[in-house]
C-alpha cells in the first residue's frame, strides 16, 4: 500500500513538473525574444537623444529621463524633511496622545491609493497652475511619506 502512495505521490510530482515547463517555457521564449530584439535596438543614441515626431520612426528616450528625475527631486524635496523630522519625533520625543494621531495618520497616508492622491493633486495642481513637474513631485512626495518615516 505505501509502494502505490509512493509512486502515485512520485507520479504526480512528475506530472506537476512537465505542466510546469510545458507552460514556463513559451513565456521563457517571449522573455528571451524581447530580451535579444531589445538589446539590437538599445544604444547610448537611445538615452541621449530627444524623442523625434510621432509621425516618425525612432528616437531617444531623454526628455523621459530628465522629466522622471525632475520629479523624483521635487518629490524628495517634499518627503525627505517631512519624513525624517516626523520619524525622529516619533522614535524620540512623542509619548502619548500626539504620538498616536501621527501614527494613525501616517497608517492611513499609507493606505490611500494612489490614483487618489494623483487626482488631488490634478484638482489642486493642475487645475489651477497647469501641468507641471509640481504636480507629480507633490503626488509622488505625499506617498513616499509613510515610507520615509
Amino acid at each position: 500500500m505505501k509502494r502505490l502512495r509512493n509512486l502515485i505521490d512520485k507520479s504526480y510530482t512528475a506530472l506537476a513538473a512537465c505542466s510546469f515547463f510545458i507552460l514556463v517555457l513559451p513565456l521563457l521564449h517571449i522573455i528571451g525574444s524581447i530580451i535579444i530584439n531589445g538589446l539590437k535596438r538599445f544604444d547610448l543614441e537611445l538615452i541621449t537623444s530627444p524623442p523625434k515626431s510621432l509621425l516618425s520612426a525612432g528616437g531617444g528616450i531623454l526628455h523621459a529621463i530628465v522629466g522622471t528625475a525632475m520629479v523624483v527631486f521635487v518629490a524628495m524635496i517634499i518627503s525627505l524633511p517631512i519624513g525624517f523630522l516626523t520619524g525622529i519625533y516619533l522614535a524620540e520625543f512623542a509619548r502619548g496622545k500626539l504620538a498616536q494621531i501621527i501614527r494613525a495618520l501616517i497608517t492611513t497616508i499609507a493606505g490611500i491609493p494612489s490614483i487618489i492622491v494623483g487626482v488631488f493633486a490634478y484638482t489642486i495642481i493642475v487645475v489651477v497652475y497647469g501641468f507641471s513637474v509640481l504636480a507629480g513631485g507633490f503626488a509622488l512626495g505625499f506617498i513616499s511619506i509613510p515610507y520615509v518615516v
